[in-house]
């Protein structure tokens, strides 16, 4: 009998995919980056998920958040998505931390095969970076700003958020927003990302930051060390 995402393995061979079930996955922040993240894993065949964020939805997210609507407003997103991915398939593992990150314990990094970042304070993406790697965990930086996104997968060590954001408070999607379309382009990139990196397919990259132009149709590829705007 075919499984129920029989589908993928068009393009993962089946030790991926079994690789892929079995990985226990971590996301944390679940707005537009993170709902959509959330929901290809599922679909992409993961099992077990960890999903944090503190907030509950409001009006201003129905623009780009997947699981927003007016029945969620003033849910706890972590509730929510919870429930939606186990409509998906209902044998989901999930356990969720209603917090912020800072306040999750390091087991729950330790535990973990890949950390998905989907948070939009560089704050804690550099904080993501350094959790990342005391604990040895890879992590799946995406961020986005209008138009523009970057995704990248960081295994540690590394300093590539650390060089890229340096002291900033604040990037690109303060002051060019967050429209829905870069949202979904940038989150099944970084879910792709990891699919390659768990085939080890030779065009996988690592502590590489694919910068994204949706405006100008354009791609560009900056290695570990390097600074830019986020």
């Amino acid at each position: 009998m075919r499984d129920t995402f029989y589908a993928n393995r068009g393009v993962l061979d089946d030790k991926t995919c079994d690789a892929i079930r079995e990985a226990n996955v971590v996301v944390v922040g679940l707005g537009g980056l993170g709902g959509h993240l959330a929901n290809a894993l599922v679909r992409m065949g993961v099992r077990k998920l960890t999903l944090i964020d503190p907030d509950t939805y409001v009006q201003s997210n129905l623009n780009r958040q997947l699981f927003s609507g007016k029945d969620t407003i003033g849910k706890r997103k972590v509730d929510v998505v919870e429930q939606a991915l186990k409509a998906i398939m209902d044998d989901l593992e999930i356990v969720t931390y209603a917090e912020r990150v800072e306040a999750v314990d390091d087991a729950v990094f330790h535990q973990a095969d890949v950390v998905f970042d989907g948070v939009d304070d560089p704050r804690v993406k550099r904080a993501l970076e350094r959790r990342a790697g005391e604990t040895n965990t890879l992590m799946v930086h995406g961020a986005i700003g209008g138009w523009y996104g970057q995704v990248a997968v960081l295994k540690p060590p590394s300093t590539l958020l650390a060089s890229l954001y340096e002291d900033k408070e604040g990037g690109l999607e303060r002051d060019l927003r967050c429209p829905t379309f870069t949202l979904g382009v940038i989150s099944y990139w970084m879910v792709a990302a990891w699919a390659k990196h768990v085939l080890k397919h030779p065009s996988a990259k690592v502590n590489q930051l694919v910068m994204i132009d949706l405006l100008n149709d354009a791609c560009e590829i900056m290695v570990e060390g390097t600074s830019a705007d986020g």
